[in-house]
């Protein structure tokens, strides 16, 4: 009894200290909310960078349909990009830019640093001259918001995330093997103002 006893007591100080571990991890995370709510975010200005391709492309509408399903997990569930034009050395070029791959998933990983995982994104440079990459296909994929908490900024009263250089991202240059880094910026916003971050 005696050694059940000493077992069941060193078993309670693993688990605690593991417990003191963890505690502050899981008390940094913010929580979405309201659970079970749909909302529309959308973007006046979100843009890729890819120098090392010459430049990127900038959408001047993009929206964004998201699901709060559990208070850490903000899902993406679909979204647009129209009123995109290429950037840099890219810039005579008209560009189509697809989200695709959803759900995306946004985490809190404080009330103000946010990273969303599962990012895919396909943009073609259409042309017409004088682009100077015509018919180019790039897909961009990642997990956006893997630098510095500022790259990724909540605004709890703006009800927005101000992206800054944001990393994370790779442009993958199609039928080919390059693959660089891409840095994002722009805004995100909750237009209607009733997404949460706490």
């Amino acid at each position: 009894m005696k050694k059940l006893s000493k077992k069941s007591v060193l078993l309670f100080a693993s688990v605690m200290a593991l417990c003191a571990f963890a505690m502050p991890s899981m008390a940094s995370a913010a929580s979405w909310g309201t659970i079970n709510t749909n909302h529309v975010l959308d973007s006046p200005d979100l843009a890729f960078n890819a120098p090392l391709l010459g430049g990127g492309s900038s959408c001047a509408n993009s929206s964004f349909n998201t699901d709060v399903r559990s208070a850490a997990v903000l899902t993406v569930t679909s979204g647009t990009f129209t009123n995109c034009s290429g950037t840099g050395g890219n810039a005579n070029c008209a560009v189509t830019v697809t989200p695709t791959g959803f759900p995306w998933l946004g985490t809190g990983v404080s009330q103000t640093d946010l990273r969303i995982d599962r990012v895919n994104i396909d943009v073609v440079f259409n042309g017409p001259a004088p682009c100077a990459v015509p018919g180019v296909k790039i897909s961009l994929t990642g997990t956006l918001g893997t630098g510095a908490a500022s790259e990724s900024a909540w605004d709890v009263l703006a009800h927005q995330v101000t992206l800054t250089n944001t990393h994370g991202l790779t442009a993958h240059v199609v039928g080919t093997a390059t693959s660089v880094p891409t840095t994002v910026n722009g805004r995100i916003r909750d237009t209607a103002q009733t997404l949460t971050l706490t």
